[in-house]
């Protein structure tokens, strides 16, 4: 029913009773008919939830925006939502007891609403943001009696509906409903203002993994991008619910920082940037003689062919007993004795 009001919010022209219908059976539609069990299990929940038709009234003109059907088709919200019910029956009852309900969870989302009425424009300045005087005592019966999901779902779509802006804190306490009652990410930040902090790469707002750590994930396995920089661009933008907009691009900066002051030699950078070990280099080394420095090769004289040597005496120097270069064959002079 939150997914309805919405896109009864967003119609541009007014709606008379056949487009209310076509945007129900869109909304049934969804998830090849779960969208159906959904619409009608909380159209008959908010039904028997016995709020007055006053206040019946002021929540749904709330959670539409005021896209209600108008008054001259003669039909109240009441019977606006029964003749919807009736076209989109709840599940039947199984004859099982209900499962007991969490009162923590209760409490909770009855606390949450109590705050929002006792704050109800927090962060903003925008005309016509405050809440109906009626909504909050309206969520509260919703979740005393028909569902603490449900009434979390309708206040998260009166704030968007009224552009509420909601400051970073409260924010988390409805994300934090939305992980209990396991709705989508999108149903909590498609549409809604957040008051997001500076972006701080000391602040943990997210889970798991972050920075450069976290990207190399990204690389791990074939991605459907074009490019590696499309596929980069894919991560750096994937910021969490929870975390302000350019916070996983602001650790991953960071990280590249502190790698570029790192006192890491180059060739040592670059095998643990692609996940291999650290090893020599690949190649053949060029040799030198020993104890001639690298410099002093372009120096040192080269010996011509046909003999003769051009080396400096500290060069010629023999061992004892070695064969001199201007020695005679056979005279003995100059070999070793055999």
């Amino acid at each position: 029913m939150s997914a309805l009001a919405g896109e009864m919010a967003a119609a541009p022209e007014p709606l008379d009773e056949d487009d209310v219908f076509r945007l129900a059976a869109d909304v049934a539609a969804d998830g090849d008919g779960e969208g159906a069990v959904e619409l009608g299990r909380d159209l008959d929940q908010l039904l028997r939830t016995g709020l007055s038709d006053d206040t019946l009234d002021t929540l749904w003109q709330a959670v539409t925006g005021g896209c209600g059907l108008p008054a001259a088709t003669g039909a109240d919200t009441r019977d606006q939502l029964s003749r919807l019910a009736k076209r989109y029956p709840g599940p039947p009852e199984s004859g099982t007891p209900a499962p007991e309900r969490e009162t923590t969870s209760r409490a909770d989302v009855i606390a949450e609403v109590s705050a929002w009425a006792a704050d109800p424009a927090s962060g903003t300045d925008e005309p016509g943001t405050a809440l109906p005087a009626a909504l909050p005592a309206a969520l509260t019966a919703i979740a005393d009696h028909a569902g603490e999901d449900l009434a979390v779902r309708l206040l998260i779509r009166v704030l968007k509906t009224r552009r509420v802006l909601v400051p970073k804190e409260r924010f988390d306490r409805l994300a934090d409903f939305g992980g209990r009652f396991g709705h989508p990410g999108p149903l909590l930040y498609d549409e809604l203002s957040v008051a997001w902090p500076p972006i701080d790469p000391a602040r943990r707002d997210g889970e798991g993994d972050f920075g450069l750590s976290r990207l190399t994930s990204w690389f791990s396995w074939e991605w459907p991008e074009p490019t590696a920089l499309d596929r980069l661009r894919v991560a750096v933008a994937a910021d969490d619910a929870t975390q302000a907009p350019g916070s996983v691009a602001a650790f991953v900066l960071v990280d590249v920082l502190r790698l570029e002051v790192t006192a890491v030699r180059r060739h040592a950078r670059h095998p643990v940037a692609r996940g291999h070990r650290p090893g020599p280099r690949p190649g053949p080394r060029r040799l030198r003689r020993p104890g001639v420095a690298r410099d002093d090769r372009r120096r040192m004289p080269r010996t011509p062919r046909g003999g003769g040597s051009r080396l400096p005496a500290r060069h010629t120097a023999r061992r004892p007993g070695a064969p001199g270069r201007g020695a005679a064959r056979g005279t003995g002079v100059g070999h070793r004795d055999r």
